[in-house]
């Protein structure tokens, strides 16, 4: 996920509102995952519960791929030019500034607020060594953001056919890789060891989402590919959720085979939503007006991201609600958008305070 501070300046006459978008969905999808996710351990999988959390975990798995894909389509793009000065100085020093200080506020929130240690400083211990549930997406964008110099000089460099290759060894050797090794049968022990030795897996990982973004981004795909890619997409986010439902049902408790940011499913349910958006959007006339709440949620994405977990933790443990009190369904939307809000609002308000406000969301 890319943070409100870029070091690319996009005219207002040319600026890609579907990646605004995308950010904004993304944001959204993310708390209706950490909702669910949280609850899906706690409930008999045979449940009408578990299903609907199931089907809302797996319908939401693309956000952080698509944070990532956004990031690559920004940051990658042929026409900007890339300040490394800049970007080492300010943008990663920004996204570890944020890290540092937030990693701080979840383990004093653990501690006095949560109660989940004995002691302050094996809660600052527990948050800085392992982050807190959600912040170990800023190491990772961080690794990203300081490869972008290297990764820029391919794309320059590279025609289509070959970021799509780049692109197909991340699906063959991450995406199946993981996919592949993610189920537990005696049949794939041999084609497991095989694909784990192919250490590039290890070392692609969500470059390989980063690419993708600049590719769905820069290089049009006809109507015929669209819709291939529109059924891809759900056919993954169905072989996801009754994948997991019946692997979670014969286990008697909960499995996540399928629920991770690699998988085949989660890798076309993130190219469907990217493509949907990206030419559904290009359709519509988007106001002056529309364009400017959209480009106001936008800037505060990444501070929602960075908060959400303070807000949805506090109404699950202190005041006791979530997806287990009432209908899931029900429970869901109420709390996302709770959620949603507390933080918008908080983010807004951080916004406003001088200096500081550069360094934390």
């Amino acid at each position: 996920m890319e943070n409100n501070i870029s070091i690319i300046k996009i005219d207002k006459n040319l600026r890609k509102y579907y990646l605004d978008i995308l950010k904004i969905i993304s944001c959204i999808a993310v708390i209706v995952l950490h909702t669910c996710s949280r609850d899906m351990k706690l409930v008999s999988p045979i449940s009408n519960r578990y299903q609907v959390l199931n089907f809302f975990d797996s319908l939401t798995r693309f956000a952080v791929p698509i944070f990532v894909m956004v990031s690559g389509a920004l940051f990658l793009n042929k026409n900007k030019k890339v300040d490394v000065k800049r970007l080492y100085t300010k943008n990663v020093l920004r996204l570890f500034s944020a890290y540092l200080f937030w990693s701080i506020v979840y383990g004093l929130f653990s501690y006095y607020c949560l109660k989940n240690y004995t002691s302050l400083i094996s809660a600052m211990q527990s948050v800085m060594l392992m982050s807190y549930f959600h912040l170990w997406f800023i190491p990772m964008m961080i690794s990203i953001y300081l490869l972008i110099p290297f990764l820029k000089k391919i794309v320059d460099n590279s025609n289509k056919n070959e970021i799509f290759t780049i692109i197909m060894l991340f699906f063959i050797f991450k995406i199946v890789n993981d996919t592949i090794c993610r189920f537990d049968y005696p049949e794939l022990e041999y084609i497991q060891a095989i694909l784990k030795r192919f250490l590039i897996s290890r070392v692609v990982g969500f470059v390989g989402y980063f690419f993708l973004g600049y590719y769905l981004s820069t290089y049009k795909i006809d109507k015929k590919n669209r819709i291939i890619i529109y059924i891809l997409g759900i056919l993954g986010l169905a072989m996801c959720t009754l994948i997991n439902s019946i692997c979670s049902i014969k286990n008697g408790k909960f499995a996540e085979y399928l629920l991770n940011d690699f998988t085949i499913t989660t890798f076309f349910e993130a190219i469907a939503i990217f493509t949907f958006i990206k030419y559904g959007i290009e359709k519509i006339d988007i106001s002056y007006k529309a364009g400017k709440i959209i480009e106001r949620i936008t800037a505060n994405s990444f501070g929602i991201y960075l908060v959400h977990m303070l807000f949805m933790d506090y109404i699950r443990e202190r005041i006791g609600f979530s997806t287990l009190s009432i209908n899931a369904i029900f429970a869901i939307p109420i709390m996302t958008v709770s959620v949603f809000l507390l933080s918008y609002i908080t983010v807004a308000l951080i916004r406003k305070i001088p200096v500081v406000n550069k360094y934390i969301v």
